[in-house]
């Protein structure tokens, strides 16, 4: 079982279109919990596979802009999403600090979309 939160602030920027109008982004917060499960299974002594779920809740992220001082109809982020992953883990042994994690994430609800990840880890 795990739980996480994470804060996160964006701070505001003006850009400009190529067609020459002015946008300017305001500061955006996120506030958001993670509350999921994982099982893992070892194959060999040496590799690790695992599944998970997890459901998670933005509280915030309104994002505003505007375009010469007129607001711009704004999405905004708050809601719920589920996640499901799959992946496996290879060591080069037991008490080696060294693993390679692969896994792939499918969300649904909110936040959609499918995303893979690949991470070197190094214990000391």
């Amino acid at each position: 079982l795990y739980g996480h939160y994470r804060q996160t602030h964006q701070g505001s920027d003006t850009v400009t279109l190529s067609t020459g109008e002015p946008v300017k982004f305001d500061a955006v917060e996120s506030r958001r919990t993670l509350l999921g499960i994982r099982w893992n299974q070892s194959i060999n002594p040496s590799s690790n596979f695992f599944l998970g779920a997890a459901w998670g809740r933005e509280y915030d992220g309104k994002v505003r802009a505007s375009i010469y001082g007129n607001r711009l109809d704004t999405p905004k982020l708050q809601g719920d999403s589920t996640l499901v992953e799959a992946g496996f883990t290879l060591t080069p042994g037991p008490s080696h600090p060294l693993s390679l994690d692969f896994g792939i994430q499918g969300y649904a609800g909110k936040q959609e979309g499918v995303t893979g990840s690949f991470r070197l880890n190094y214990r000391f």
